[in-house]
């Protein structure tokens, strides 16, 4: 139970707090993600986040070393598809922005291939906007077409990814999944070493985070927030003991997020307690998912929804300059740039 490390949280929702974490915290989250995210002696994982970033201290460093993994270092962010295709990894675990990224390379690909062929992987994909669904033995020769170029494209030898950090697309992830490529989508936080929650790979349901790591307990507030107890809940903050019994309470960890619980124990997150909207009706209007709908969009690069008090919600989009310009032409008048981002609004 000796400090292993301390690390700083991102300060998104307040100032940065120096989380204390234990060996045994570590040690124990390593054990509690490994029977439903499957790492093992053998296997080639491309790290691509900070060091400094827990998560990939957690999975990508102290659980691979621990494990036997041997592990490729990216050299910077935008070379991470040069990268993969050199290192040839059988994993690679990101934040949702990545494959955010790689999603829109690969839909821009199909939305721009010309003639019979785009037309037929278009509806093969599902991304054929108004087009009757596509039958199976469709998906099935779409999928072995995209497939077999995006292995080559990604080292050829990719098994899964893994995401956490951040909520990842539900349509994002479905597409994965189709292409044969599926993204575990987990949940953590620094103050939990840092995983808490992780799609089993063998059934995985996007827009879910999975299920409660086999070592902890979860539960949901009467309010609402996820609650986890467990032994790779953290010692506390650092000098902070006001914000540790805030955070720490009867050894449960609160989170500070908002969630439900299905049925089979997979966790819905719905938002930060603290980022939920409350508008002018007093309804309670969580912006997250509207936020990762818009920025599934090819042409819509960031997005923030806001609207607190208010008898309507607003959106400040940050358009993909580089496709706007393909799209619309680089001289195009504002009425022209408004018109196409109005159509990736209506399309999400």
């Amino acid at each position: 139970q000796q400090t292993a490390t301390i690390v700083y949280t991102s300060g998104t929702t307040g100032w940065p707090k120096g989380v204390m974490l234990s060996h045994g915290n570590i040690l124990s989250n390593i054990e509690g993600f490994v029977p439903l995210v499957p790492l093992h002696a053998g296997q080639r994982l491309l790290s691509i986040l900070p060091l400094s970033h827990v998560f990939e201290r957690g999975t990508g460093h102290f659980g691979a070393y621990l494990l036997g993994l041997e592990v490729a270092y990216a050299e910077r962010p935008d070379t991470v598809l040069r990268d993969m295709e050199a290192s040839h990894p059988d994993i690679m675990i990101a934040v949702p922005r990545v494959f955010q990224l790689l999603y829109s390379r690969v839909r821009r690909g199909i939305e721009d291939r010309p003639g019979l062929l785009g037309r037929f992987l278009r509806r093969g994909a599902g991304i054929d906007q108004g087009g009757r669904p596509a039958a199976r033995w469709q998906r099935s020769i779409t999928r072995r077409l995209l497939v077999s170029n995006l292995r080559k494209k990604l080292g050829g030898r990719l098994r899964f990814f893994v995401s956490g950090g951040a909520p990842l697309d539900a349509e994002i992830a479905r597409f994965f999944i189709e292409l044969g490529l599926p993204v575990i989508e987990g949940y953590g936080m620094t103050e939990a070493s840092p995983v808490i929650a992780a799609n089993p790979l063998e059934a995985i349901r996007p827009g879910t985070v999975g299920q409660f790591l086999p070592n902890l307990e979860g539960r949901i507030a009467a309010d609402g927030e996820i609650l986890v107890r467990g032994p790779s809940v953290m010692l506390g903050y650092w000098n902070n003991e006001s914000a540790t019994r805030e955070t720490l309470v009867d050894g449960w960890l609160h989170t500070g997020d908002v969630g439900s619980l299905d049925p089979d124990g997979y966790l819905h997150i719905s938002d930060r307690k603290k980022d939920l909207i409350v508008n002018s009706a007093g309804e309670n209007i969580p912006p997250q998912k509207i936020e990762l709908r818009l920025m599934a969009q090819t042409l819509i690069d960031q997005a923030v929804v806001f609207g607190d008090r208010m008898p309507y919600l607003m959106a400040l989009i940050f358009p993909n300059q580089e496709l706007l310009k393909e799209r619309v032409g680089t001289h195009a008048d504002g009425a022209a740039t408004r018109k196409a981002i109005q159509a990736a609004i209506s399309t999400a």
